[in-house]
């Protein structure tokens, strides 16, 4: 009877906790001080639930929980917060919004409510019901992508039933660049919390449930970055067209050829509207914009493939996601960033033949396919149009959890196929 207290005393030390996260942001108490606890105290709550009959990814879950908000709480003590987004155009800008006797709908329209706008048309609906808080949007956004790790989870434990559970809910709720750069106020936690509807969906072989979920993430995956919609609209018509769906042992070819142009008309139209969004006419438009950005982002002290062509930055994109090496490190804040890109190539480089197989069996599993496509096209572009390690690292972060959950999943492949011994 006496462990009965334990959860009253937890919830009034998250609440508590929650109060001083957000005057210690605030410097005044406002209503998101009690609003912001009160959500937290739903998490753990529903933490509670989900995990009843599994301790251990009920600890794993209420400590990731208190690593992302305390990543949300330090994210606003770094120097680059005072130049980032976050206070300068969403904060303020939402608060505006929020405080204006305008209708939000009259100082937006559907055609331009994407990106930027998309943002600050969420964080002003928040403020409109708990008042202008950065502290509460900041919390709430890492609440967000704190689901979004835990649908990444989701999705492993279904897509791979034979793969090791405990590892994956240790890499993907803790892995430091997931758990940083999506607990910010900003696009980063909507974008995460998007491809793992999608990745769930996928993960579900695309059955009703499924579709609901990948629908509503490339709904969210497009209003926050139409091209990042656009990229994961490619991957997913693609592994619903090369990969085997069948569900239960049975092949599902009458059904993937009858929902094959639902497929279609739902990936092109989430194509289009992402082309008109970024208002790109043609090829030529979207080479510019590329070369335009590789521009505009060699600025500060982080910038890398400086001066170099279109074909050099191509045949380097495979090793994007391992950049910045030890040797071009331009700052201590590049460190940390540096350090993980080589604790991943190393634990590529030793499962190589696990993943080799792994990927000879892509097929077999639509996930496989999507992450494969993903990172491909991912890599691709965004060696041609990023030329600065900070927008880097925090970017990848759109393809680290599939890339862990390959890796984690290929403990379920060994390296050679284990042979029967024959019976006499």
């Amino acid at each position: 009877m006496k462990s009965t207290w334990i959860y009253p005393l937890a919830m009034a030390g998250f609440f508590g906790a929650g109060i001083l996260f957000c005057l210690s942001i605030e410097d005044q108490f406002r209503v998101s001080a009690i609003v912001v606890p009160s959500i937290i105290i739903i998490c753990i709550a529903l933490i509670t639930v989900i995990a009843r009959n599994n301790p251990f990814l009920f600890r794993v879950m209420i400590v990731a929980l208190v690593v992302k908000l305390l990543a949300a709480w330090i994210y606003t003590a770094l120097p680059a917060y005072e130049l980032s987004d976050i206070k300068g155009i969403y904060f303020d800008g939402a608060r505006q919004f929020s405080e204006s006797s305008v209708p939000l709908a009259e100082w937006f329209s559907l055609q331009s409510l994407w990106g930027t706008d998309f943002i600050i048309a969420i964080a002003a609906s928040l403020f409109s019901l708990m008042g202008p808080s950065l502290a509460g949007a900041m919390a709430l956004f890492s609440i967000a992508s704190f689901w979004g790790q835990f649908l990444f989870y989701c999705a492993f434990v279904r897509a791979f039933p034979n793969g090791n559970r405990r590892t994956a809910a240790l890499v993907l709720f803790f892995f430091p660049s997931v758990v940083f750069w999506t607990a910010a106020f900003g696009k980063d936690a909507l974008t995460l919390l998007a491809i793992s509807f999608i990745v769930y969906g996928i993960a579900r072989r695309f059955d009703a449930r499924g579709w609901t979920l990948i629908v509503t993430g490339l709904v969210l995956a497009s209003l926050v970055r139409p091209h990042i919609g656009a990229f994961l609209a490619v991957s997913l018509f693609m592994s619903f067209l090369v990969a085997d769906i069948s569900c239960g042992g049975r092949r599902m070819i009458g059904l993937k050829l009858l929902l094959f142009p639902v497929f279609l008309v739902i990936c092109l139209a989430v194509v289009i509207y992402s082309r008109d969004s970024l208002q790109f006419n043609s090829v030529d438009d979207a080479k510019a914009r590329a070369e335009s950005s590789y521009t505009n982002n060699q600025i500060g002290g982080s910038a890398f493939n400086e001066g170099e062509t279109v074909e050099i930055r191509l045949v380097q994109s495979p090793a994007l996601m391992f950049r910045p090496f030890p040797w071009e490190v331009p700052n201590l804040t590049a460190v940390p960033a540096s350090c993980e890109s080589v604790v991943l190539f190393l634990v590529i480089f030793f499962r190589r033949k696990y993943l080799f197989r792994l990927l000879r069996n892509a097929r077999s599993n639509p996930l496989v396919v999507f992450s494969i496509l993903f990172f491909l096209i991912f890599s691709v572009v965004f060696s041609i149009s990023s030329s600065n390690f900070g927008l880097l690292a925090r970017q990848r972060v759109m393809v680290l959890p599939l890339i862990l959950t390959l890796i984690v999943a290929s403990e379920s492949f060994p390296s050679r196929p284990t042979r029967k011994l024959a019976h006499a």
